[in-house]
């Protein structure tokens, strides 16, 4: 078989092939972009996957501009927190965003309106 008649008898695959190419690249890009949203995250990776575990975390108060203190978070739900201080004192913090990554830092605000931005370490 010549090179002519094996172009001939390929021909038809073209598209085929093209539609392959393209499909696998279309792939590719949703899933990077899943990975970079946090979307392809493991369940075990969000908050929800944690409550009523103690962690220890990287706190501001940035409305005051007070911190970054390193105090014992509990996770409440899955956009709740509770802040403890060392002297014994707490705060319910409501996560702007529901279901966080554990990797991620944290923002929200308390019920005195104070916000807050948490660090898991």
């Amino acid at each position: 078989m010549n090179t002519k008649n094996l172009r001939r008898s390929l021909k038809p695959l073209a598209p085929l092939l093209l539609f392959l190419v393209i499909s696998l690249g279309c792939t590719t890009a949703v899933r990077d972009t899943e990975e970079r949203n946090g979307e392809g995250a493991e369940a075990e990776d969000r908050l929800e996957a944690h409550i009523g575990e103690e962690i220890e975390a990287s706190v501001t108060n940035t409305t005051r501009g007070n911190g970054p203190y390193s105090l014992t978070v509990d996770i409440a739900g899955s956009s709740e927190v509770v802040i403890h201080f060392d002297s014994g004192g707490y705060r319910d913090i409501n996560l702007y965003e529901d279901n966080p990554l554990m990797t991620d830092t944290w923002e929200g605000t308390d019920d005195a309106g104070d916000s807050w931005e948490i660090e898991p370490e």
